[in-house]
């Protein structure tokens, strides 16, 4: 072997010894291959006769008996967990996950409620409140998780774990607030409502009315007024919060069938009742303890306007509470100049628009009044046009459908006079006389849609005649997608005489869902278009005497006919 291979022989050799053997390693000269080999050997047999060491041994052991725990723990089964616990009480609350969470943590998080009950009677206080590398508690993740009984039985061990936050200072009634666990929610507020200091309560106070828990909040609310008038972490009030909320229609987000949501809709009539009053009691609060008007604005006017919040949701009975006693907010203006009538008109806010116009000795300081840009109508941006524009594409699809199958006639013609053959059938005729009513129905709403995008820029045009255009053009359409549906109909029974009548049956049935679906997804456009301009013009441009509608029953009917006052005392705009 060549000097130069030699060190590397001996680094290798060096290297292999260090694996094997923990004795120290001694600088040796050139080795032959066959002395190296025997070395290894010796190595070797050294470590297969040696016993790990002490330290090793019982890291193993504890490993294996931790996770042994962990999947008890997991599972539920508590006679593997007592076994461990029996022989090595030094276990109970010691971390057996890299979060370190204890078994009693895994057990809440799998909902184990046997396993935790036995757990506890062997856990000591300390050990209940023992906080994972995170800061959470296992009793915060039990009411994080909804799970009311594991909570019962953790607050008989120790009633104070409820107020013990997680990192970030949230309480787990805050936490249980935030998803959603009403039940949660009622157990920790009535266990915990004496121990709460008002900071804590604002936080819940926001949580409640975000996830619509409004029966806790208004309770909260009658302990501890003062919380009306005291912000959150973000700056927020409750009345903030409120505003954003929508307290007129029903929740299409919430979870179910079609079936359970329609059963759900007179428990959602009586949480948007709740809602009212929630925020009726937080106004009236307000409006007691604050010193001067100036306070109220400054309250309202922070961290966002709050009342340009509401009137861009379309929250309009939140909006009528607070404008019954301080009417001077329909007077506000954005930073665009934008008020609160301006506002009604961009979002089109019937009720709000109704109210503003019946205190016409404000209505008629605002309508004078130009916003930031000084365009208040501007005719090119009414939705309408838009629409228009879609429904001429659909109505051009279908005359191109119908003017094909009107040249294509099912079955052929004779070739020596050129008539169909089957002329002289009832589905034939229905085929023809549905293809011209398909067609003309279709080019009459093609017309139509043409004259509602180019027509001249009038108001009255915008108020009245557009809407009857559109709901014109829309009649029309359906008219042609339906007799469409009828001589798609036809032709399967033309084709399909012979033995075959099941199939023209089903193309019948298949046909008929564009139209049913047609009905359902456009009855509120032509209720809307019918019930407006059709019944007369009402509104800000005419008289109030002309509706058929008695001045002051809808405000009467939410306002328990309290009778509204409204001051003119200060400027037309006031910025918040």
């Amino acid at each position: 072997m060549s000097e130069s291979a030699a060190p590397s022989g001996s680094s290798r050799c060096a290297s292999e010894v260090d694996v094997f053997s923990d004795k120290p390693h001694v600088e040796q000269q050139d080795y032959t291959l066959a002395a190296q080999q025997q070395l290894k050997q010796t190595a070797i047999k050294e470590q297969s006769d040696a016993k790990p060491p002490p330290q090793d041994e019982w890291l193993r052991e504890t490993i294996t008996r931790r996770l042994k725990l962990y999947r008890a723990a997991l599972n539920g089964d508590w006679a593997v967990a007592k076994d461990i616990y029996d022989k090595y009480k030094v276990e109970i609350g010691q971390e057996i996950t890299n979060l370190g969470n204890t078994a009693l943590h895994v057990a809440a998080q799998a909902n184990c409620i046997d396993f935790v009950k036995e757990l506890l009677k062997m856990m000591s206080t300390e050990d209940l409140a023992k906080k994972n590398k995170i800061g959470c508690t296992a009793f915060f993740y039990a009411a994080a998780s909804g799970m009311v009984e594991i909570v019962k039985e953790m607050m008989k061990g120790n009633k104070d774990i409820a107020m013990v936050p997680d990192m970030d200072g949230t309480l787990p009634i805050v936490r249980a607030a935030a998803l959603e666990q009403g039940q949660m929610v009622l157990l920790l507020h009535k266990q915990t409502k004496n121990s709460l200091t008002d900071d804590d309560c604002i936080e819940l106070l926001v949580q409640l009315i975000e996830t619509g828990f409004y029966v806790v909040a208004l309770q909260l609310l009658r302990d501890r007024p003062r919380l009306a008038t005291k912000r959150a972490e973000n700056e927020e009030t409750a009345l903030h919060v409120l505003a954003r909320k929508d307290l007129t229609s029903t929740n299409q987000n919430r979870r179910g069938t079609f079936f359970q949501r329609c059963f759900n809709l007179g428990a959602e009539k009586e949480e948007n009742k709740q809602a009212l009053e929630l925020v009726e009691s937080l106004w009236t609060e307000v409006v007691l303890s604050s010193e001067s008007v100036s306070e109220i604005s400054k309250l309202i006017a922070r961290p966002t306007r709050l009342i340009f919040d509401a009137a861009k949701r379309g929250n309009v009975l939140f909006l009528l509470i607070l404008i019954r006693d301080y009417a001077d907010l329909m007077r506000k203006c954005d930073e665009n100049g934008y008020t609160i009538f301006h506002v009604a008109v961009l979002n089109r806010l019937e009720e709000l628009f109704k109210f503003i116009y019946d205190a016409k000795s404000i209505a008629d300081l605002m309508v004078d009044s130009n916003d930031g840009e000084g365009a208040m109508f501007d005719p090119p941006l009414y939705m309408d046009i838009d629409n228009a524009s879609s429904y001429m594409i659909v109505a051009t699809l279908i005359v191109a459908l119908v003017f094909g199958a009107a040249i294509t006639v099912p079955g052929g013609n004779k070739e020596d006079v050129g008539l169909p053959f089957f002329r002289h059938k009832t589905s034939f005729k229905v085929f023809a006389v549905s293809n011209v009513i398909s067609l003309v129905a279709s080019s009459v709403s093609i017309v139509n849609f043409l004259s509602i995008l180019a027509p001249r820029y009038a108001e009255e045009d915008f108020l009245y005649l557009l809407s009857r255009k559109l709901l014109f053009g829309l009649a029309t359409l359906f008219m042609a997608i339906a007799a469409m549906m009828v001589v798609f109909s036809a032709t399967r029974f033309i084709v399909f005489r012979d033995g075959s009548i099941w199939i023209a049956n089903l193309a019948i049935v298949v046909s008929s869902m564009p139209v049913i679906l047609f009905i359902k997804q456009h009855s509120n456009s032509f209720m809307m278009f019918y019930g407006q301009p059709m019944k007369g013009k009402t509104g800000l441009f005419h008289k109030a005497g002309k509706t058929k509608t008695t001045k002051h029953q809808w405000k009467s009917k939410l306002f328990n006919g309290s009778n509204l006052t409204i001051p003119c005392t200060s400027s037309c705009c006031t910025n918040v």
